[in-house]
C-alpha cells in the first residue's frame, strides 16, 4: 500500500552464496533498491552493479573506485561465462559512472 511506513532491512547469512540467493529472487520480482557489501570476487555477478565497495585502508572515493575497476576488470579477464560477463560490463560501467560508494 501506498501508505505502507518504509522501513530497512538487513539480509545477513553465513555464506556469501546465501545472501546473494535472496538478493537475486528479490531482483526476479522487480525489487532493486538494495546495496549489497562484501568482496567483489565472491558477489554473483547480477548483483555486482547493487554493491558498494568500502575499503578499511582509504577514505579517497577515487583510490577506492581504482580499486573496484581494477578487481571487477580482473573477474572480466578470468571468465567466460557470456552471462557473467554481461554483468561485470554493466557493474564496471556503473562503477564508472557512479562510483563505487555512490550507490542508491
Amino acid at each position: 500500500a501506498a501508505d505502507a511506513p518504509q522501513g530497512r532491512i538487513l539480509v545477513s547469512a553465513a555464506t556469501n552464496v546465501a545472501v546473494d540467493t535472496i538478493l537475486m529472487r528479490l531482483l526476479e520480482t522487480g525489487y532493486d533498491e538494495f546495496i549489497r557489501i562484501g568482496c567483489l570476487k565472491k558477489i554473483a555477478k547480477p548483483v555486482l552493479k547493487y554493491t558498494l565497495k568500502e575499503s578499511a585502508t582509504s577514505d579517497n572515493d577515487d583510490k577506492v573506485d581504482g580499486e573496484a575497476l581494477k578487481e571487477l576488470n580482473s573477474i572480466l579477464r578470468t571468465t567466460k561465462d557470456q552471462a557473467e560477463i554481461v554483468h561485470l560490463r554493466e557493474a564496471i560501467s556503473d562503477c564508472n559512472a557512479k562510483g563505487m560508494k555512490e550507490r542508491k
